[in-house]
């Protein structure tokens, strides 16, 4: 029966019949390990039969030049293909299996069609096409060449490229058995003539089942599935009796599964263990860093990543922190004792952590690494320091109070007598009249002083409020100008900032004026002092430099504890302590340098933020609308450094259901379009898509200049 028309559908059925037989040898394949090979081979079978039965309806199809044995064509690739895949990656005795259901299902169908054909000489039953017994004999002869053919020739591709010999194995072996058909069958002469007319229907059907065995090869071998290279000599062996346990083959087949199972159990496991492990390390408040034995970072987590001020893996730990010479991972993970490091924010800040390390290991329980915790320790460090200038300050407030009452008594005659010069002078006298100035506002901060000492509050919590820092650098110059002209010391402002700090301007004044002090004292007369300021890092950086003698290495590593003074014993030794206490309160820094150049002299530095820091009221409910990036990450840490209530979105939809569900935002920063009505004490700052501008919307201006300041510096 001869179908002649290429769309028809029993052409759907041919395709259809190919297809299932191609997925069911490839699904019954893949589910060897949950299943057992049993359904593979069970499949095998029942596709055998079936070729046994279609060849006996004679069922061809014409697709124009091409004339389609439906029976051979439609089950002997996948079959082959099928047995490409069980030698490649379950070895030769599931072959030998598989080539054993082939040949003895194939004897059945040929004895059940000798059966059928004598039946059919008794019993009127349904008869369509008559295949002798040697053609029955030559599809099973040209069936098993064809399996030895797919084992050797994949054996001999691999030799080549892997992938090469799963793309043209199945081509090979589908052409093998149709050589090997015709030859048996008519002879070499006829059966040449044959082969070489069938070829192309078997070259096209064989394709798909290329296709197919390229990407299943391909995933097999890059999950390591694939079992080791053979020499010809071992596959040929194949063919040969060997001695084996049959108990043990059959135990190891009926215990593939459970250990499969096993081993799939054990690796979900691992992986649970390693994504809970992640996931704790990434909730972990406190630094957490991998380190391999060289220092390279591996891995830091957020809270790491917050430390350092930005992503660290792949960067050396060593170069992170201060004195990393004196730090050894190796005796730390040892003695499992703990090492206090400085490593400077952002900011410049000197932050104080302690840290703990131990060991990593590899399966071979041989280190590979250190995995170390990051604690900061910088506000224990700075309660305990504040302490001890306390202490110091107590004992002087204690001497303090017996005198302080004769000492206010002095300041109020001082401030009398100058107003009374202040009345009789020459009002055109304009030296006159600054040293007047400079002399009240000096004595104005000696009773502020006295003051505090008396009531013991000598560092105060900032009493936070808008000043100009021009005007505070001013006058402390002027409370200095006295001194400075007594010595000829000439003090230079340079690039002075007119901008409005949030800050205590007593207690910075008070800062600058003690350092402004400390350089008359170090320098010589006739030299200078510089003092400049600019923006830097989200904040602001005052420099006040001296040309005088500088401190040596030993005198700048305590020079900030409390009693320790380069002067003559008994004088001093709390302003720098005082000073530090006062500018770490205000969340700043105050740093003493030796100049640079091999110029004479040091300078002081102190780093100071635009908004207020560490003061309760002034904290602010802000709702940022930011998309992820590594600009606004450093955007979000800089607003949480200043004591902000930081609330984040990243994407219209969560801006849009936070505003509508919560109104009590002080500050709203956002990339994102603004849908809702906002009340007028809310202030609104738009920024562009790459967080380089800002606009003012609505609300305080002052807090809009203070944001600017703090996004664009």
């Amino acid at each position: 029966m001869v179908i002649n028309t290429p769309f028809s559908l029993e052409t759907i059925y041919f395709i259809e019949l190919y297809l299932t037989s191609i997925i069911t040898i490839i699904t019954s394949h893949a589910l060897r390990g949950r299943f057992t090979l049993a359904p593979l081979f069970a499949v095998v079978g029942i596709q055998i039969m079936l070729l046994w039965q279609m060849r006996q309806l004679g069922w061809w199809l014409n697709w124009g030049t091409l004339k389609i044995d439906t029976a051979l064509l439609a089950f002997v690739p996948p079959l082959l293909l099928g047995l490409l895949f069980s030698y490649a990656m379950d070895g030769i005795r599931v072959a030998r299996a598989y080539v054993g259901v082939m040949m003895l299902t194939a004897l059945v169908g040929c004895l059940f069609a000798e059966f059928h054909d004598g039946l059919a000489h008794q019993v009127p039953i349904p008869y369509v096409f008559y295949l002798s017994r040697y053609t029955h004999l030559v599809a099973v002869l040209s069936l098993l060449t064809a399996s030895i053919v797919t084992m050797v020739s994949y054996d001999l591709f691999r030799k080549l490229n892997t992938n090469i010999s799963f793309l043209l194995t199945p081509a090979v072996a589908s052409i093998v058995f149709s050589f090997c058909k015709n030859i048996f069958e008519y002879g070499f002469v006829i059966g040449w003539g044959g082969f070489v007319h069938e070829l192309p229907e078997y070259i096209v059907f064989t394709i798909p089942c290329m296709i197919v065995s390229s990407f299943y090869g391909h995933w097999a071998y890059s999950h390591q599935l694939l079992m080791p290279k053979r020499n010809l000599k071992d596959i040929v062996s194949l063919w040969r009796i060997t001695e084996s346990n049959l108990t043990e083959m059959r135990a190891d087949v009926m215990n593939a599964n459970k250990i499969i199972s096993e081993l799939r159990q054990l690796n979900y496991e691992l992986e649970e263990a390693q994504r809970i492990n992640r996931y704790q390390m990434r909730k972990n408040p406190i630094g957490t860093l991998l380190i391999n034995l060289n220092g390279k970072i591996q891995y830091a987590n957020p809270a790491a990543e917050k430390i350092f001020g930005g992503p660290v893996a792949g960067s050396n730990f060593f170069q992170k922190i201060h004195n990393p010479q004196a730090l050894s991972l190796n005796k730390m993970a040892i003695s499992s004792s703990n090492v206090t490091v400085k490593i400077d924010d952002l900011n410049d800040h000197e932050c104080w952590y302690e840290l703990a390390a131990t060991y990593r290991y590899n399966a071979q329980k041989q280190p590979v690494g250190y995995s170390v915790m990051i604690k900061d320790i910088t506000r224990q460090l700075q309660l305990k320091r504040k302490q001890n200038i306390e202490n110091k300050l107590r004992d002087i407030q204690n001497a303090g109070s017996v005198i302080s009452h004769d000492f206010s008594n002095l300041f109020l005659g001082m401030q009398g007598l100058l107003l009374q010069l202040e009345n009789t002078s020459n009002k055109n006298d304009i030296v006159f009249q600054q040293g007047i100035s400079s002399l009240k506002a000096t004595i104005g901060r000696g009773r502020e002083m006295l003051s505090q000492l008396v009531s013991g509050q000598v560092i105060s919590q900032p009493y936070i409020t808008t000043t100009n820092l021009r005007e505070i650098i001013q006058e402390a110059i002027t409370i200095n100008l006295t001194q400075a002209k007594d010595k000829n010391i000439k003090i230079v402002l340079a690039n002075s900032l007119d901008i409005t700090l949030y800050v205590d301007g007593g207690q910075i004044c008070r800062v600058i004026t003690n350092l402004i002090k400390n350089g008359l004292r170090a320098t010589a007369e006739g030299g200078e002092i510089n003092i400049d300021s600019q923006h830097h890092r989200g904040g602001v950086l005052i420099r006040i430099k001296d040309n005088g003698s500088g401190m040596s290495e030993e005198q700048l590593s305590h020079a900030f504890e409390p009693g320790y003074s380069t002067k003559p014993e008994g004088q001093g030794g709390l302003g720098l302590a005082i000073s530090q206490q006062i500018i770490e309160a205000h969340e700043g820094r105050l740093l003493l340098s030796n100049n640079s150049d091999g110029e004479p002299g040091m300078t002081a530095s102190i780093w100071l933020p635009h908004m207020p820091i560490n003061v309760q009221e002034q904290e602010k409910n802000i709702l940022l609308g930011l998309e992820p990036s590594p600009i606004s990450d450093k955007i979000i840490m800089a607003l949480e450094k200043a004591g902000n209530q930081i609330t984040e979105t990243c994407n219209q939809e969560e801006f849009d259901a936070l505003l509508e569900e919560e109104s009590d935002w002080d500050i709203i920063l956002s990339q994102f379009k603004l849908n809702h009505h906002l009340n007028a004490d809310v202030t609104w700052i738009e920024v562009n898509r790459e967080l380089t501008e800002v606009t003012y919307k609505q609300g305080d201006e002052t807090t809009y200049n203070n944001i600017r300041e703090l996004l664009l510096s």
